[in-house]
């Protein structure tokens, strides 16, 4: 187990507001998503925990997912870079596409 509770994952991974990088199966359920905005104002962190426990078994109900992969992260900095730009289906930055635009 990677982590002891589902914090990690469930509220930054299964909302249906976020964006295609962050819930990549575009996994939406508006109960969930109430019961996400519920569970992030509880303040005690064994309630939180045992809240969010008992919302990953809805989620993988209705998505069962493995995730068996972690997402790289892209960084690009400086000047004249050019062909950097988040990719619409895949989400990512590929190095492939970067050059560098001569000023």
């Amino acid at each position: 187990m990677d982590w002891p509770t589902p914090s990690t994952l469930l509220p930054d991974g299964y909302h249906s507001e976020l964006d295609a990088l962050s819930n990549g199966i575009r996994y939406s359920n508006p109960a969930v998503d109430e019961e996400l905005e519920r569970i992030e104002k509880i303040g005690d962190a064994k309630q939180k925990a045992a809240a969010l426990i008992d919302l990953e078994q809805v989620v993988m109900k209705d998505a069962p997912v493995v995730p068996f992969l972690y997402p790289h992260v892209s960084q690009v900095r400086g000047e004249n870079i050019g062909g950097a730009f988040i990719h619409p289906i895949y989400g990512s930055i590929s190095a492939a596409w970067l050059y560098r635009a001569d000023s």
